[in-house]
Order: structure tokens, then sequence, then C-alpha cells
């Protein structure tokens, strides 16, 4: 119902040995004003008629004979001529048709979806050497791969298409790659690749058309790692000297805080060296973080210290990394952590009887001296001497950070003095500054 005649289309009227008795153009009806239309008229009843018709440049013959006569074409798909027609006396056949169309095409891209969201982006090239096959009822009837097209790579075409005919477009994923989601967003730009069978939806083509928004995006799955070390000085750094720790519990997490994989740190496979732990087979373009489970009686390094590459990524509260977004095929191994145990000092303060400096077996230990523990100069802790184990004198700070510059201050009680410094054994002598 909406397909119009065409003028200017040249018929032939042929004698049963080919040969041309008259000729026509194809014009607008005298009676209804509508195009298309010709007329063969004056003609010997008996006598046998071909119908030529000649299609314009760029156009085909439909399919010939398909249903009532009335309304098929009757043009030899490859001859453009009718089957003979013999006519009775004052007979009128306005059956003698013919269907033209122009052949349709379809495309056009396959790209490199880096961040998996089945879309083209600004960034995101095309993939060359893909292979796109086109299928009718199942079967294979064309086969392409994509290829440079004015300087732009992934670009694919199937030309010389037939209007109405329902093809599907078959992407096959390179090796390693996945297919991006599809029909996410505008058609132009999207991705019409299943992602279990790379087919398109059906396609039904009209004449003359172009439809280049059959498309497929396609990735590489992504990875994260790798690290987690003690960091004997807790300075947020892994040092030369400071190995790996097998054992430690990582979590991989989706943005909502959900678990999706956990593993333990182990040796890694290529190098042997302890510590080791990777997430793969990521989707590209999805926020991922990392929790890092500290064993007990460890503390997380400070996190984002320096480098990147060297650093602990972990919060020192949650033992959770930022999140983390990777591209196609991307890995980053940086995602690393640091623990620490805690360190502890002190712990005896005496009456030095000879004041020699030296604590002598027959010497005491002193309660109730206040003694203070600074950072830059500032207090951070304060205790004072107890009785521990039978024995007065004694102190302890514990909770400390590895790497921390303490300096501790005893306050001697009033009318006594502080003994020599560092007279001989470290392990029995008195650190304390006489002045200070």
């Amino acid at each position: 119902a909406d397909e119009e005649g065409i003028n200017g289309v040249t018929v032939n009227l042929l004698d049963e040995d080919g040969n041309v008795l008259e000729s026509t153009i194809t014009a607008d009806n005298p009676d209804t004003g509508e195009p298309g239309y010709y007329e063969f008229d004056e003609l010997t009843p008996g006598t046998p008629y071909v119908v030529e018709f000649i299609a314009p440049d760029g156009n085909t013959f439909s399919p010939q004979d398909e249903g009532d006569d009335t309304t098929d074409s009757d043009a030899n798909t490859t001859t453009g001529q009718s089957d003979a027609v013999v006519l009775e006396s004052g007979e009128n056949n306005p059956t003698i048709d013919a269907g033209i169309y122009e052949t349709a095409s379809l495309g056009d891209y396959v790209w490199l979806d880096k961040n998996a969201d089945g879309q083209q982006d600004a960034d995101e090239e095309g993939i060359n050497d893909v292979t796109v096959n086109l299928l009718v009822d199942g079967a294979v009837v064309a086969s392409t791969t994509t290829v440079t097209n004015a300087g732009e790579d992934g670009f694919y075409e199937f030309t010389d298409l037939t209007p109405g005919v329902e093809y599907v477009v078959e992407f096959v994923a390179p090796d390693g790659f996945l297919a991006s989601p599809q029909d996410e967003g505008d058609d132009t730009t999207d991705s019409d690749a299943d992602r279990t069978t790379g087919l398109s939806q059906t396609v039904v083509l009209g004449s003359n058309e172009n439809n280049p928004t059959i498309d497929a995006g396609f990735y590489e799955t992504a990875s994260l790692g790798d690290f987690v070390f003690l960091d004997n000085d807790a300075d947020g750094q892994q040092d030369a000297d400071e190995e790996g720790v097998n054992g430690v519990t990582v979590n991989l997490l989706d943005e909502d805080g959900n678990v999706l994989e956990s593993t333990t740190t182990v040796d890694n496979p290529d190098t042997g060296a302890p510590g080791y732990y990777e997430f793969d087979e990521l989707t590209p373009g999805t926020p991922y973080v990392v929790e890092f489970v500290a064993p007990d009686g460890n503390e997380f390094s400070p996190e984002d210290e320096g480098d990147d590459a060297t650093d602990s990524d972990a919060n020192i509260t949650t033992g959770q990394s930022d999140a983390v977004v990777l591209e196609s095929g991307e890995n980053n191994p940086t995602i690393d952590a640091g623990i620490y145990e805690e360190a502890s000092l002190g712990d005896y303060v005496w009456l030095d009887k000879n004041a020699d400096g030296q604590q002598d077996a027959d010497e005491e230990g002193i309660n109730d001296v206040t003694v203070n523990l600074l950072v830059d100069g500032a207090v951070v802790a304060t205790t004072t001497t107890v009785t521990n184990g039978g024995e007065d004198g004694f102190y302890e700070f514990t909770d400390l950070t590895p790497g921390v510059e303490y300096v501790v201050e005893f306050v001697a009680p009033a009318d006594f003095l502080g003994s020599p410094q560092d007279e001989g054994d470290d392990a029995t002598d008195s650190d304390a500054d006489v002045t200070t």
C-alpha cells in the first residue's frame, strides 16, 4: 500500500523471437494520475508477446510471480522479461507489472570498549581484523572483517542487500575479548551484539536504505593486585629490606561493600616472593574496592605515602583501598598494603645508691616516678612506675608505632638527681639526661 509507481522506466514490447516491436516509458496514469503506468494497445489476438522492462541504473528486479498475479512482479530477475502473453479478441490484460528496488546496505563499526559500558566514547577506537558474518535463517550468506576506513579502524559493511529480507549480523569476538553490554543507550553509538552469541537483532532494510548502526563493542578483562608487606618502620613505603607477608586475607568488594571474591596472599608465581595476591577477569569500567584484613596484632601502615607503586593503599581504619576503575586489558599491580606489629618500650627506674649510673644488685626500683613519652617534644603518653613481678620501679609504653622517633622523659622525684647517663652496659645503665 505504501509503494508507489516509478516514472521514466523504459518498457519494450517484444515478439516471441525477442525483436522489439514497440517501446514506451512509464508515466502518470491518465485516469488516476498515479505514476509508473504503461500500456501497449492495438495488439493482435493470438500472437505471443513478451514485455521487457529495463531496470534503471542501480536497481534490481523484485522476485518474480510471488503471490497474486494482479499485484506481483512479472519480470524475470535476470532478463527483466515477462513470460509470453497471448491475448484474446478485445482483451485488456493490466497485470504485466514489474517491481524494482535499489539494494540496501548495513554496517558499520566494531570498537574497543575501554570501560565496557556498551557505548562508543570519544576516546575509544575501532578494532581491525574482527570477523563479521551476515546470516539469513541462521546460515552465513556473507562474511567480512573489519578494516580501516577514512582513517578510522573497525569499519565493516555489507552491500547489495535485498530489502525485506531478515538479516542478522554475527560478530565473532577476538581471542581474549568479551562482548560489551547490548543496547545500552543511543542506537547509533551502542553495541548490538548479544553478549553470549555475538548476534544482533533481526534487521530488515528498505529499498536503498543504509543502516550504519549495527555495531559491536568488545573489551578484555582486567586485573589488579598485588602485594602485602611487613612495614618494619611503619612509613607506608615498601623498603628494600621489607618482605611480603603470606596468609593475609584480601577481599574484592563492589562499590556497595559486597564481597565479590576473596583470596589470601601467597608466593608470587613468577618471582617466588611472598605477599602476592591478584584478582583477574574483572570488568573494565566497574568500581572495585580491595579490602585487606590485618592479621591479629597487626596494624595498617600510613596510607598513600609517596610513590603509588610502592606505597600502602589500605585505609588505616577499614583496611580498604579507594575505588579502582580499570580499563580494558589493564593490569593494576599497585594496590598494596603495609602492615606492622606495634612496639613497646620501658622499663625501670631505680635508686642508684652509689650514683654510678649502673643498676647494682643491691639497688631497688622506685615507684610513683612520672615517666612521659614524647614525640617532637610533645607528650603523647604518660605513666608512673609501679610494682611488676614483685619488683618496684617498672614502667612500659605499649602500642607504639615502628619508625617513630620517641623520647622518654623521666621526672625526678623531689630532692633527687639523675644518675650519670650511659655508663656501661645499656641493659643496666641510666638513659636519662642528668639535666633534662
